[in-house]
């Protein structure tokens, strides 16, 4: 013979965030909407510059960015990771190209789906 068995029911508190939290959550969505625009505003400079200009501005302006968020610390790296930052950064570079120039021939949600795809 089968027993049903019954749950007893527990009331749910609302617990109120960390104010920690609220601001991670905040960061979060504002680099999503940043992924999301990025293909958007990709698309139109595409129009007005190759993918090559592109890429090379792009990637100019986010060592700029980098380099001066770094500031006195990029003496203290390592030599030895000079060459194999340099590969990765060319490597890259040459996957972003490829990844705009493809951009201009079809649509930005297209191309931000396929891109989601290889993550």
């Amino acid at each position: 013979m089968l027993k049903l068995q019954t749950a007893s029911v527990r009331r749910v508190r609302l617990v109120r965030p960390e104010s920690g939290a609220i601001i991670s959550e905040i960061f979060f969505l504002g680099i999503v909407f940043i992924w999301g625009v990025t293909y958007v505003v990709s698309k139109n400079a595409l129009q007005e510059i190759g993918p090559l200009a592109y890429n090379s501005l792009r990637m100019a302006l986010g060592f700029v960015i980098l380099a001066g968020l770094a500031g006195a610390n990029w003496r203290k790296v390592d030599r030895t990771y000079l060459l194999p930052t340099a590969v990765t950064g060319l490597t890259l570079f040459l996957a972003y190209s490829l990844q705009a120039l493809g951009q201009q021939t079809t649509t930005a949600t297209k191309a931000a789906f396929l891109a989601s795809t290889s993550l």
